[in-house]
């Protein structure tokens, strides 16, 4: 031990950079001492705090942070250079990363340039893809049931099967192997036409099963295999019943009453000390905690706890921490000095005398004499003071020379003990170990009487004797000895020199009347009751059981094992209400082997995945034949589930689109399909929307009448409804309509049909008569696109725009990219009905949009150029 710079021998005090003894002065990160250079967060060390973070911080501010300035200047932002280089414009690449090129993607995936004619790729029916329509078609041919490229074929009976006729292929051969043919199978295997002698060459089981090996056991249970024991075939217990009601039982009622009880073992006889009491007669604990004290032996503190310790402090708090100082003042600060004055100077010097000049000398020893100094330690060989550096055998100050066993001096291990050879057992040249009669090598051998002998000596202290110490401390080997028997004298139970055995539970004493009974399967501790499936084969109830397997919930005569398997069943279906189709909801009751709760299981919140430890449910549809997996859901244990799943395709007066389903119970015991499979379809439920901006005009030159309205944008629109004078009068794909029967007035209003056969509400009524074109100004009465006729169009179409005041038009065309192709307009427009005619140039065939702008509105409509 050395002293720290206080004089403490042994202490941890040191000095800080700047010398001071248990100083509190550091290096800054510049390596000056008590500077105040400090590293920011860019890791850049200085001592100016105003330009923390400066060198490495984004546009935000934050040090090492990933925000930029756009180049919109925003820092942050998201605007970014398109391919033409503006701001957040929108020029794009074409598919040959030509800035605005004329380069598309055509439906056969080809980059092809979009002015060439006939260069456009497109998939023709049969499923091949290219721009040559010479060719359309002609890599496949329509099947039975017209489906280009179709699998359906004409079956042996001449019925168009299989493929998307849902029809089995030969379905209609008997099993007699005639088209149409009246010959059944019975349930026996039998077939013929005599419907007279069905299922006459074999019979039913007592499971109702034809041809089936079940019989009834002498208790009239069907495969059963007789009463079980103790009871008779009516479930009567036929020996006696023990306190607990148990059919040939042991329990008994001990003599406090108690069914299968130890008997007075409370503290109190049969019944322990009442809460509340210290004792059997109801004395009560005093405040002090004392059985029937007076309250003499505590008192109340401060806080008024009896017994407590709380005491008031010197500014008369209970509890309080303030103590007075030496002078006398609460929570004063004067302390008395190592003299015992109050506020004085006086300290301890290194010698820990008060007052005192004492300090450490270089061996450590405190005196305040300079005489005696160095004068209780040396110094060593390496000349430190007190040290424990030595000189080894060859003279060397700190060697690692050293004699070996046989008196040899050197730093050569290798070379150790090679001039002599006398080893004891314990390898010691000339040492005296020896081994004893236990074959232990014993040091110093046999004169070591307390080592000698004893790692084989029996509790006699005969080496490799038999003798024993039993349970009770006896060390012996004589018969009639209780250590004798065994086990050191212990019973089963453990017990020294006790008569304790286990019973059939495992359960270890020496009471025969407590040892445990049979459950209703005969095993000893079991568990297994009866459950509720009471009936003529089970008149107690089936042992052990589910309370499901052999009950017959529909009352049919049929169990339930027998009847549902293990599978779902009562499968239903109905189609979803006010849905756009598409979907139904499949309902059924849950396998009886469906264990799960919503919180069992091990799947993953994030696994879909039926079969990663939990129980779940797959729902299929058959398609074509082939039974296909649609859905899937965990099990939680419910009594009944809902599922929503897709249909094929949706129900209408053509094609009525049932479909069959099945659900798949996938249990830990194993997959089990439903008990039957279930027919449904589904429906549209919602009309499409109503058309809007009804418009039209007489044109005199032509003695038509102009009706226009904008395009319904749902995806399942068929075709359009005109009504004329509140009768049906035409129906149109386009969004327009030329009337030559020009009766003066007429009202025109107009709905949209879709796929499904849908019809929206009619639009408001629009009066046209000859002397008036729109409204009772004859202008329009809101900004329109019309439409454009005709639509599709080759070479030009017409497009009508409705303007109710003087504005700036706008009237461009994009092509499906969203690239500008064409600015057909844009000038200040008059009100009324305006007819521009558009001619497309160096396009190419295919989709565009039309787009009117006006005083910040927008208005488009699809168009179809077609060479």
């Amino acid at each position: 031990a050395v002293a720290d710079c206080l004089g403490a021998c042994g202490g941890t005090a040191v000095e800080d950079c700047a010398g001071v003894c248990n100083g509190d002065a550091d290096f800054d990160c510049h390596g000056e001492c008590g500077g105040d250079a400090e590293i920011d967060g860019c890791g850049v060390c200085d001592s100016d705090p105003s330009n923390d973070n400066s060198s490495c911080s984004d546009c935000s501010g934050v040090p090492n942070g990933n925000l930029t300035v756009d180049c919109a200047g925003e820092c942050g932002g998201s605007a970014v250079e398109d391919c033409a280089g503006e701001c957040n414009g929108s020029a794009v690449e074409d598919c040959r990363g030509n800035c605005n090129g004329d380069y598309v993607v055509d439906e056969c995936g080809g980059c092809i340039n979009s002015t060439i004619e006939g260069a456009y790729g497109y998939i023709d029916n049969c499923g091949f893809c290219d721009s040559d329509s010479s060719n359309d078609d002609t890599t496949c041919g329509q099947d039975c049931a017209g489906v280009w490229g179709g699998t359906a074929e004409i079956d042996t009976c001449g019925i168009c099967s299989e493929g998307s006729t849902g029809k089995v292929f030969d379905s209609d051969i008997d099993c007699n192997g005639v088209c149409f043919g009246s010959w059944t199978l019975d349930d026996c295997g039998v077939c013929d036409d005599d419907m007279s002698n069905n299922n006459s060459t074999c019979s039913q089981d007592c499971n109702g099963e034809w041809d089936g090996t079940a019989v009834e056991d002498v208790c009239g249970e069907c495969g059963g295999s007789g009463p079980a024991d103790n009871f008779d075939c009516d479930g009567n217990c036929i020996v006696e019943v023990d306190c607990l009601g148990v059919c040939g039982g042991l329990t008994v009622v001990d003599e406090c009453g108690v069914c299968g009880g130890g008997g007075p073992l409370g503290e109190c006889g049969c019944d322990d000390i009442p809460e509340g009491f210290c004792d059997c007669q109801g004395t009560e604990f005093d405040n002090c905690g004392v059985c029937g004290g007076d309250n003499t032996t505590c008192s109340e503190d401060c806080a008024g706890v009896w017994g407590g310790s709380t005491v008031e402090d010197c500014a008369g708090t209970c509890g309080g921490l303030l103590k007075q100082d030496c002078a006398g003042d609460c929570n004063g600060s004067a302390v008395e000095d190592c003299l015992g004055e109050c506020g004085g100077d006086a300290v301890v010097d290194d010698c820990g005398t008060c007052a005192g000049d004492g300090r450490f000398d270089d061996c450590g020893y405190c005196d305040d004499d300079l005489n005696n100094d160095n004068t209780t330690c040396e110094q060593d060989c390496a000349g430190a003071w007190g040290g424990n550096a030595q000189e080894d055998c060859a003279g060397n100050c700190g060697g690692s020379a050293a004699v070996d066993a046989c008196g040899v001096c050197d730093d050569i291990p290798l070379n150790n003990n090679t001039t002599c050879s006398l080893q004891d057992c314990a390898g010691v040249f000339g040492g005296e170990a020896e081994i004893d009669d236990c074959g232990q090598c014993v040091e110093n051998g046999s004169i070591n009487t307390v080592l000698w002998n004893q790692s084989c000596a029996d509790c006699a202290g005969d080496p490799n004797g038999e003798a024993t110490t039993d349970c009770f401390g006896v060390c012996s080997n004589t018969e009639g000895w209780i250590g004798f028997q065994g086990d050191n004298g212990l019973d089963e139970c453990g017990v020294c020199g006790g008569s304790g055995l286990f019973d059939e539970c495992g359960i270890c004493d020496e009471d025969e009347l407590n040892n445990c009974i049979q459950d209703c399967a005969g095993v000893w501790g079991g568990d297994a009751v009866y459950d509720i499936c009471v009936n003529d084969n089970f008149p107690n109830g089936v042992c052990g059981g589910n309370g499901w397997d052999q009950c017959d919930d529909d009352e049919n005569g049929i169990v339930n094992e027998v009847q549902y398997k293990f599978g779902a069943y009562n499968l239903s279906m109905s189609d979803i209400p006010k849905d756009q189709g598409g979907y139904v909801y499949l309902s059924f009751t849950r396998s009886i082997l469906d264990t799960d709760t919503i919180y069992s299981g091990d799947q993953d919140s994030s696994s879909t995945d039926l079969f990663d430890g939990a129980e779940g449910y797959l729902v299929q549809r058959k398609d074509s034949g082939v039974w296909t997996s649609v859905q899937s859901i965990f099990a939680y244990g419910a009594s009944e589930y809902q599922i929503e799943v897709r249909t094929f395709s949706d129900s209408t007066s053509v094609d009525t689109a049932v479909n069959e389903y099945r659900v798949i119970a996938a249990m830990d015991e194993g997959n089990f399909e439903s008990d039957a499979s279930i027919f449904g379809y589904s429906v549209d439920n919602i009309a499409p929307s109503i058309p809007n901006s009804v418009f039209g005009w007489y044109d005199s030159d032509f003695d038509v009448t102009e009706v226009t309205w904008n395009a319904v944008m749902d995806n399942d629109i068929s075709h359009y409804n005109l009504y004329k004078d509140d009768e049906f009068y035409a129906s149109t794909f386009n969004t327009f309509f030329e009337d030559v029967e020009n009766d003066d007035p007429r009202g025109y209003s107009v709905s949209s049909v879709d796929i499904h056969e849908n019809e929206s509400e009619r639009s408001e009524v629009l009066f046209i008569s000859e002397s008036n074109v729109i409204g009772l100004d004859g202008l329009p009465d809101e900004f329109a696109l019309l439409g454009a006729y005709p639509n599709p169009f080759n070479p030009q179409t017409t497009i009508s725009i409705a303007v109710p005041e003087y504005s700036k038009v706008n009237l461009q065309v994009y092509n499906i990219k969203g690239q500008l192709v064409e600015v057909v307009k844009s000038e200040n427009m008059l009100p009324g009905v305006h007819s521009i005619k558009w001619e497309p140039v160096d396009l190419s065939s295919g989709v565009y949009f039309v787009m009117m702008r006006v005083n910040q509105e927008v208005f488009k409509q699809k168009i179809m150029y077609i060479k």
